[in-house]
């Protein structure tokens, strides 16, 4: 993945969209990312701050239509346009 991604989104934070976009809630992200519950709530924050988005909905929508996520996920190959 390119270091020039759109928003500056660390690999953490194209995790946590990815994971999003599978459904998971925000207990089930942190254990998958073995982060603590509320550093992942600080980490949903920046995101939104990022992507000047103010839900967890807006954030997947954005991260769809940035393309920034990985090849191999397949929301990234849905044309959401």
């Amino acid at each position: 993945m390119s270091s020039e991604r759109p928003y500056a989104l660390t690999d953490l934070e194209v995790s946590i969209i990815e994971l999003l976009l599978d459904g998971f809630d925000d207990g089930e992200m942190a254990l998958q990312l073995n982060l603590a519950y509320d550093d992942l709530g600080n980490s949903l924050q920046a995101i939104m701050l990022k992507m000047d988005t103010r839900s967890r909905t807006e954030v997947a929508i954005e991260g769809l239509k940035a393309g920034i996520l990985k090849d191999d996920n397949n929301w990234a190959r849905r044309n959401f346009s």
